[in-house]
């Protein structure tokens, strides 16, 4: 269980893999004190899973994770010669962000449709 009151630092809750023909992919939970819309791009933007720097793929928009409201942003970065993509959809619920961090390469559609379905049939 997570504790009671403000989060001290991002915590990982769990993490789900997947295997396809391009590799495999990953969706892991995240959970963080609650941070504003207006600055998920940016947080989400800074060095992690071996990539310095994120470019902003698809912009910060609204969509339903299940029945909830959610915002999505997706970015890609190198990593040695191939681009990886995160794949970031971020839940506000009683004061804390819940975000599902799917990683896959670019060039594997199939990784991101099941991450898409996985959250679009997610019950909170």
């Amino acid at each position: 269980a997570l504790p009671v009151g403000d989060l001290p630092h991002d915590i990982f809750l769990t993490r789900y893999q997947m295997t396809t023909a391009e590799g495999g992919a990953s969706l892991q939970i995240i959970c963080r004190n609650d941070l504003e819309a207006g600055t998920l791009e940016k947080h989400w933007s800074g060095p992690a899973f071996g990539v310095t720097t994120w470019k902003v793929e698809e912009s910060l928009k609204e969509v339903k994770a299940g029945s909830l409201a959610a915002e999505r942003i997706v970015y890609s970065g190198p990593q040695g010669a191939k681009t990886l993509i995160k794949h970031v959809t971020c839940l506000h619920k009683n004061k804390r962000l819940y975000s599902f961090v799917g990683l896959y390469w670019k060039n594997d559609a199939f990784a991101r449709q099941q991450i898409e379905r996985a959250l679009d049939s997610l019950i909170w």
